[in-house]
């Protein structure tokens, strides 16, 4: 999401954010919460570039 917050009418601030969502059943089993993280934050950037 991408937003301008405009705190006067001379001053506009930009701000995005982003965030990702995995699921544990493309890790490996058992997996850890570092997989968990790790695929989430891949996830994350393959769909920044995309």
């Amino acid at each position: 999401m991408r937003k301008f917050c405009y705190y006067s009418p001379e001053v506009s601030i930009p701000f995005s954010i982003t965030f990702g969502l995995a699921s544990s059943t493309e890790c490996a089993v058992p997996w850890t919460w570092d997989d968990l993280f790790g695929l989430a934050d891949k996830r994350l950037y393959e769909n920044k570039r995309a």
